[in-house]
C-alpha cells in the first residue's frame, strides 16, 4: 500500500524580528499581549496543514479548546480578523473561502518542501505563481485534480545510483559542485537531469524574498502589507537590482533618517537613482560599484 501523501511541515522558520514588525506590533497594542501567542499557535495550525487552514466558529472553538481554555473565542475572532486586516493574512482568500495563508507563509512553504517529490496545491487559495514541474498536483477547491503529478518510469536501479541523486540535486540548488562523471550520461538518466519546468520551479526558491529585502534594508516605515504587495509585483531581475543596490545606496547615505520609506522607493523605482557620496563637506558622484542595469 502507498504511503500516503504528507502536506503539512513538521517545524517552521521564524522571523527573529517578527514582533518587531509594523503589523504584528499594531496588532499586540490593539489587542495585548495573547495575541502573540494566538498569532503562533495559527500559524503551527497552518503549517501543520501545508500552507493553509480553514477558519470559522467551529475552527475558532476548538482552537480555544486545545489551547487550554486560555482564550475566550470572541477574544480570538477579534484577533484574527485583526491579522486579515493588517494584511498578515489575505483578505480576499478569508472573506471568500474562510481560510487563512499569506503569501510569505507560501513562499516559506515552498522553501521547505525542496525536496519534496510530491506537493499538493489548492489553486484557490493559491496567491503565488503557479509552479511548473513534474513534483506538483493542482487541485480546485472541491477536490478536483487540475493537474496530476507526471511519474516517470524509471527502469534504473536507485540503490546503485545514490551517488548521482545527491549530484542532481546539487545541480538543482546550484550548488555549483564540480563532481567527476563516474561513467554514468546524465543526459539519459531521469532521475538526475531536471528538465525545463522542473528549472522553471527551482527559479521560485533562489528568488529574493519580501521578508529579505525588508531587513537589508533597514527602514521598517508604512503599511508592510502594501508594500509586500508591491514587492511580489516585481519582476525577479528588479528584486535583484533592488538587493544590489541596497548596499550601495546604505554606504552613500549612512543615517537611515534621510533615506526614503521603503514604499516611496519601490514607487520611485529608486534603485535606478545615481548614488551620490559624502567627501570631506564636498558632494561626489560616483559610477555603482555593480552593474545592476535598468528595467
Amino acid at each position: 500500500m502507498a504511503r500516503p501523501n504528507k502536506k503539512g511541515l513538521d517545524y517552521f522558520p521564524v522571523d527573529v524580528d517578527m514582533f518587531e514588525r509594523d503589523d504584528v506590533a499594531l496588532i499586540t497594542s490593539e489587542f495585548g499581549a495573547k495575541a502573540d501567542s494566538v498569532l503562533v499557535r495559527l500559524l503551527c495550525r497552518i503549517y501543520k496543514n501545508g500552507y493553509w487552514c480553514k477558519w470559522g466558529d467551529d475552527e475558532c472553538s476548538l482552537f480555544c479548546k486545545l489551547a487550554g481554555g486560555i482564550f475566550v473565542p470572541n477574544h480570538v475572532k477579534e484577533i484574527v480578523a485583526g491579522c486579515v486586516r493588517r494584511s498578515i493574512f489575505d483578505k480576499s482568500v478569508f472573506n471568500m473561502f474562510g481560510v487563512l495563508t499569506s503569501r510569505e507563509i507560501q513562499e516559506k512553504y515552498l522553501r521547505a518542501t525542496l525536496e519534496r517529490k510530491e506537493v499538493e496545491i489548492v489553486a484557490d487559495y493559491w496567491l503565488l505563481d503557479m509552479p511548473e514541474g513534474d513534483k506538483f498536483s493542482v487541485f480546485d477547491v472541491d477536490g478536483n485534480c487540475i493537474k496530476k503529478i507526471n511519474r516517470p518510469n524509471n527502469s534504473i536501479n536507485r540503490s546503485n545510483n545514490s551517488k548521482n541523486d545527491r549530484d542532481g540535486k546539487d545541480e538543482i540548488l546550484g550548488f555549483g559542485v564540480n563532481r567527476p562523471n563516474n561513467g554514468v550520461n546524465r543526459s539519459n538518466n531521469p532521475i538526475n537531469r531536471p528538465n525545463n519546468s522542473q528549472s522553471k520551479v527551482n527559479s521560485i526558491y533562489t528568488k529574493y524574498s519580501f521578508g529579505e529585502f525588508w531587513d537589508l534594508y533597514d527602514k521598517k516605515r508604512g503599511d508592510k502589507g502594501k508594500i509586500e504587495k508591491k514587492w511580489m509585483k516585481l519582476s525577479e531581475r528588479e528584486r535583484e537590482a533592488i538587493m544590489k543596490y541596497i548596499p550601495l545606496y546604505k554606504e552613500a547615505q549612512p543615517d537611515k533618517k534621510f533615506r526614503k520609506d521603503p514604499d516611496t522607493f519601490l514607487n520611485n523605482k529608486s534603485w535606478n537613482d545615481e548614488l551620490i557620496y559624502e567627501n570631506n563637506g564636498r558632494q561626489q558622484k560616483q559610477a555603482q560599484a555593480v552593474d545592476i542595469g535598468k528595467y
